[in-house]
């Protein structure tokens, strides 16, 4: 009897220290793994135009109504267009003290490109564009319908929006105006209804060279990308699912334009 006595008054053996080690390893392992993606995930989320170096800034506009055309109009020479989009790097470009012919687009997790316009091409369209952005029109507004193998488009009114847009004329061939600025890749143009005097914000961006076969002379081209084509082909594979017309052009999340203003070549 002494001897079971003696066994039921054992205390319980200490804990194996060699598994208290290898669970504080583990958990270790764990911070560090955890650590790892929220790093990459910041890196990812890239604005290389910094916040600091951006100063919001209004400019007076100019009544389309002034923008005219004349003859020549719409003469272009596609080689030097091809040769001059995604030319040059967004590093070459500073923020502008007046209006310019160069806008850059800093749009969120994307990065930044910067468009040149041809006003010389697309009077009417160049002007408008470039009023919206002088009143810091596109600021907020998001790129929602994205197609590979075709365009991305965006600059519609923002949530809140309370003024007016007015429609402006359709530069191009069957609207009876001459435009010979093709809808190659990195290629700038007004969107519109069916309607063809109807453009009024929205534009959208080529990114295949199928787009001109169906969109050449029936929708006013004004510009082009000079830097920065690598962000919108990475706009172009934006994730997408079925729109409320049942296309398969809805980016799944928002890609949104945070600053677009003038720039000028360093």
């Amino acid at each position: 009897m002494a001897n079971k006595t003696a066994q039921s008054n054992k205390k319980p053996a200490p804990k194996n220290d060699k598994a208290v080690l290898i669970a504080l390893i583990a958990a270790l392992v764990i911070v560090v793994a955890v650590a790892v993606v929220l790093i990459v995930s910041m890196a990812n989320d890239k604005k290389p135009v910094p916040e600091e170096n951006f100063e919001k800034k209004t400019f007076d506009t100019t009544p389309v109504e002034q923008a005219t055309r004349t003859e020549t109009t719409g003469t272009v020479d596609m080689t030097a267009v091809r040769a001059e989009i995604d030319s040059r790097s967004v590093d070459d470009f500073e923020q502008a003290d007046e209006v310019t012919d160069y806008v850059m687009f800093v749009v969120k997790g994307y990065g930044s490109y910067v468009i040149k316009l041809r006003p010389d091409v697309a009077p009417v369209s160049s002007l408008n564009f470039r009023n919206l952005v002088a009143q810091n029109f596109y600021d907020g507004s998001v790129f929602h319908r994205v197609m590979k193998g075709f365009m991305i488009q965006g600059g519609g009114a923002v949530a809140g929006f309370s003024g007016s847009l007015t429609p402006i004329k359709g530069e191009f061939a069957s609207n009876g105006l001459k435009n010979d600025l093709s809808h190659i890749p990195g290629v700038i143009s007004m969107a519109r209804t069916t309607v063809p005097d109807s453009a009024t914000s929205q534009f959208f961006i080529s990114n295949s060279e199928n787009t001109p076969l169906s969109l050449d002379g029936n929708y006013a081209a004004f510009g082009y990308v000079v830097a920065g084509m690598d962000t919108v082909m990475a706009i172009t594979d934006a994730q997408v699912t079925y729109s409320s017309t049942g296309e398969l052009s809805a980016p799944t999340s928002p890609i949104v334009i945070e600053h677009a203003y003038f720039v000028k070549l360093k």
